[in-house]
């Protein structure tokens, strides 16, 4: 029973069978046998055979057609997917997959979920995931950190061995290998595990691998924080203040300001490393002056001077005071006469020389703060403030330059040298 069927099956489902099957019984019609019937028979398997052929050629040029359709989709994933960006990413040679999966002070990725959580409640606004992936192209202790596909940073990491930095001028020295920290460039050397009690013991700070690299993309977080506060971010952000304090964001967005001015104006503020936490402030103050103008820059002096407590205090020592480089009247002066302002937003038009010469002079006179170690701050006036603070920071990447509107009445201020300038 079994062997007709499969018989069967292989004759009806093979049109070339059937026309055999058609050409065999017209064969047969002088055999005496009634031609009606072989005539007939004969007829409905070349009929039958043409008709499985049809739908067989026809089944053959669906899926054609389907893979032709799968052949043009393919290229076009693949295209997708390079074009792709990952906001942040870090690349690792195979020899810094150990710490990657769980090193000295834990894994990576968990490093990195604290990383995002502390950067959120310093600077306000949520830091998008960090992929960690594996590169063979690098050297085995070297890794990479990319911003959106383009790399920002490289360094090199000892996975064996932990990293001293120096306390500073006068330090004992200590057994290991002289190079630099890479979060803030500072000396330090990599040593021995048996060498870190002594290490400590003389004032070093003592770090292991995993830390170095999770400080390291910690800083490069803050320094590119405005870069990775896109419009979509805005957006979520507003929404979570409507929650709470729905009147000022009903006023701003968008009768007064859009979206993207917005999202300018707190870009500002972190390219400074000023937080938006305090976001209603903020939304409160564009609210006030966004009526008078639209420039960003304008606006975000208006909102510094609304977060002026917040901002200052970043700088004051455990008594209170601000300490501080000035500029003099007649160098303000030179300086607010030089700011040009167009449609695309201000430049200061000062020549190669005299920038210059302001430029040794400012940092000559930081030279005594970082000396006793404070941070370089320069006070001036606030129509000059935004101009001199990108001048500087070309060469002083933390320079922290403040307005006289920025420093509560009751701060006191302590110069600590003056800025003068021949021009």
């Amino acid at each position: 029973m079994y062997k007709r069927q499969d018989l069967i099956t292989q004759v009806f489902s093979n049109p070339k069978s059937l026309f055999i099957t058609s050409g065999f019984l017209l064969v047969l019609l002088p055999s005496g046998l009634p031609i009606p019937v072989l005539l007939s028979l004969a007829a409905v398997c070349a009929g039958a055979g043409w008709l499985l052929k049809k739908s067989q050629e026809e089944q053959a040029r669906r899926k054609a057609l389907e893979a032709r359709e799968r052949a043009k989709k393919a290229p076009k994933d693949v295209k997708e997917e390079m074009l792709s960006l990952d906001p942040l990413e870090i690349e690792v040679g195979y020899g810094l997959i150990p710490i990657v999966e769980g090193g000295r002070g834990g894994s990576l990725p968990e490093r990195i979920g604290s990383i995002r959580q502390k950067i959120a409640a310093q600077l306000g606004f949520v830091v998008p995931p960090v992929r960690i992936r594996d590169n063979m192209q690098l050297k085995p202790n070297q890794y990479l950190v990319k911003l959106r596909g383009v790399e920002i940073a490289r360094w090199e990491l000892n996975p064996d061995l932990f990293l001293a930095m120096s306390p500073g001028e006068g330090a004992q020295p200590i057994k290991g290998k002289e190079t630099r920290e890479p979060a803030f460039g500072l000396t330090a050397w990599w040593i021995s595990e048996e060498e870190v009690p002594r290490a400590e013991a003389l004032g070093y700070t003592v770090v292991d691998p995993t830390s170095v690299m999770a400080t390291h993309l910690a800083e490069l977080i803050r320094r590119h924080a405005a870069e990775l506060l896109t419009r979509e971010e805005v957006n979520s952000l507003l929404e979570n203040l409507k929650q709470r304090s729905a009147a000022v964001v009903n006023e701003v967005v968008p009768d007064l300001l859009k979206l993207g001015q917005i999202q300018k104006v707190l870009q500002n503020l972190l390219r400074e490393g000023v937080s938006i936490r305090d976001l209603e402030t903020i939304m409160e103050a564009l609210a006030d002056w966004a009526p008078r103008t639209k420039d960003p820059e304008i606006l975000t002096e208006y909102v510094r001077h609304s977060l002026s407590r917040a901002i200052c205090s970043k700088y004051l020592d455990n008594e209170g005071k601000l300490h501080a480089v000035t500029l003099d009247p007649n160098v303000e002066e030179y300086i607010a006469n030089a700011i040009e302002r167009t449609d695309r937003g201000s430049y200061l038009a000062l020549s190669p020389e005299v920038s210059q010469k302001l430029l040794e002079s400012t940092l000559e006179k930081l030279k005594s703060l970082a000396q006793e170690g404070r941070p370089p701050v320069v006070v001036c006036s606030p129509q000059i403030r935004s101009q001199l603070r990108k001048l500087l920071a070309a060469h002083v990447p933390d320079v922290a330059v403040l307005s006289l509107s920025e420093i509560p009445p009751e701060t006191p201020v302590e110069v600590a040298g003056n800025v003068t300038v021949n021009v």
